[in-house]
């Protein structure tokens, strides 16, 4: 019996050991990366799902996000409940290219709680507009209002080339809400001058293997 005890007990340790590493302290996110060594741009599906033992996939065709872009096709829509991230990547070869971490419940149960640049996010701690551009700065081009669905081809060539230029760009549309995009690898969604979405994207003159070949 001692033996047989002795053998299951070695058994579970190895387990343990082979398992990815689960972080048991509060999360750091860091712009144009992720959270290192979980949830990194570029990663492909099948790196995350070894890396996070409760990742959650879904195979989505002509999910409503591809369908208010126009695109056509199907890709793998994915969460990770432990670091309260989503994503959504067009196949498992396919490295992530943005990363999803909701600020306030917006449907999807998962708000993040932890701290990026020395600003602290949690459900009970809400980030405001003043807080971001103290600590990633005021933004130097600025859309008033951008309309929702396709916007006109000169606001997008505008857009577009404020965004290229390197520089922190803002815009608002006409649900009122704020962008505010960094070009260190990070876009921040406000409303009432309170973030309530963070998208961690490639820094801005990184590329990023974000598919097969690249």
């Amino acid at each position: 019996m001692t033996r047989r005890l002795h053998i299951l007990a070695c058994l579970l340790l190895m387990s343990a050991c082979s398992r990815p590493t689960q972080r048991t302290g509060p999360l750091i996110l860091v712009p144009g990366v992720g959270v290192p060594g979980r949830a990194e741009i570029g990663m492909t599906i099948d790196e995350l799902k070894r890396l996070n033992r409760d990742i959650e996939i879904r195979w989505s065709a002509d999910t409503d996000l591809w369908k208010e872009q126009g695109w056509k096709g199907t890709e793998y829509s994915a969460r990770i409940p432990s670091l309260r991230t989503h994503f959504w990547a067009p196949d498992r070869e396919y490295g992530v290219g943005s990363l999803y971490f909701d600020a306030v419940p917006c449907g999807t149960n998962l708000v993040f709680s932890g701290e990026m640049e020395g600003i602290h996010f949690s459900p009970e701690q809400l980030v405001s507009r003043d807080q971001i551009v103290s600590s990633f700065g005021h933004p130097v081009h600025h859309i008033a209002s951008l309309p929702d669905g396709r916007p006109p081809k000169g606001l997008m060539t505008n857009l577009t080339a404020y965004i290229q230029s390197g520089e922190i760009v803002s815009w608002n549309t006409q649900r009122g809400t704020e962008t505010l995009y960094c070009p260190s690898g990070v876009t921040f969604n406000l409303k009432s001058n309170t973030v309530i979405r963070i998208v961690i994207t490639p820094r801005k003159g990184v590329e990023h293997p974000l598919s097969p070949g690249e």
